[in-house]
């Protein structure tokens, strides 16, 4: 499977704004946990490119402000391709343990629509393997991975 790695600075960028959202979702009852790496996985129609030919192909990567919807968190991705194609995909950054009431919309925060969308100029287009280890939890491990770095 191929994902798409941002580069350290992105990264810490969302990670950041992973734990702000977290701690926000969790003051009244920790319901919701992390989830990592903050790979962008590409929708299952579009899984089909591997990593060695992604990086003459790809001309930008775009994270959208982050999003919930049942009982995940992602930030939403654009990979757009010098072909004038686009592949949507999703970075996973939470995921709820147990039914609870939804959560208020957190795409309302200030913070978030100054900081988002990102267009990322350098990252990782990478051939992944992803191994479930129980419900909540699954080991991963990057087989090989090429730089991208876009004008």
């Amino acid at each position: 499977m191929i994902v798409f790695i941002p580069h350290p600075a992105e990264a810490l960028l969302l990670n950041k704004v992973q734990k702000k959202i977290l701690m926000s979702l969790n003051r009244e009852r920790t319901n919701w946990y992390p989830v990592f790496p903050l790979w962008a996985v590409p929708d299952e129609n579009d899984a089909d490119m591997d990593a060695s030919n992604a990086r003459s192909t790809i001309s930008a990567l775009i994270i959208a402000a982050p999003e919930i919807s049942e009982n995940r968190i992602y930030f939403p991705v654009e990979i757009n391709i010098k072909n004038g194609n686009t592949i949507k995909g999703k970075i996973y950054a939470g995921k709820r343990r147990t039914a609870a009431p939804s959560p208020r919309d957190i795409s309302a925060d200030s913070d978030l629509q100054t900081t988002f969308p990102i267009t990322c100029r350098i990252f990782r287009a990478a051939d992944a393997e992803f191994k479930s280890v129980s419900e909540n939890d699954s080991e991963w491990k990057v087989l090989k991975s090429f730089w991208i770095k876009t004008k």
